[in-house]
């Protein structure tokens, strides 16, 4: 019996993962680059994939060259920027605002049964533990030493 290990699957083990690269995109006939995406890219992307479209058709009929992994992830950038960029406006910080002082009650509430205080002076103390941590860890990035130990 041969103790030797068995051979690689992998299409070629002695190149580099960027020669390799490099070899498969040769084999099937597509050169991929990094370059970067431009805002009409990006629109396009963000509309070919929202049509239903898959990563490998949006790659190969539409960026000939980006992999279908590029598209997918430039697209959850895109999303990810888009969803934070949400927060910017005042009516979004409005209606935050709104919600969390009408369920304030129902947010604090069974922890100041829990703790047998009134839900708004459980409210207050944790405000102010959060002010005292925050405030500890600046002052001990500022003074490079802990405040509490």
């Amino acid at each position: 019996m041969d103790p030797s290990p068995p051979p690689s699957r992998s299409a070629s083990p002695s190149l580099s993962p960027s020669r390799r690269s490099s070899s498969i995109s040769k084999t099937i006939g597509r050169s991929y680059s990094s370059n970067a995406w431009s805002s009409a890219e990006d629109h396009q992307l963000l509309s070919y994939r929202a049509s239903g479209l898959n990563w490998h058709v949006i790659s190969a009929e539409h960026f000939p060259s980006k992999t279908a992994n590029a598209c997918r992830k430039r697209h959850e950038r895109l999303i990810a920027r888009r969803n934070s960029d949400a927060w910017d406006g005042k009516a979004n910080m409005g209606r935050l605002a709104r919600g969390y002082m009408m369920l304030r009650p129902v947010i604090w509430g069974p922890l100041a049964a829990e703790v047998g205080e009134k839900w708004n002076v459980v409210e207050a103390k944790v405000r102010l533990l959060e002010l005292l941590v925050n405030t500890s860890h600046v002052l001990s990035y500022w003074t490079g030493h802990a405040v509490w130990s």
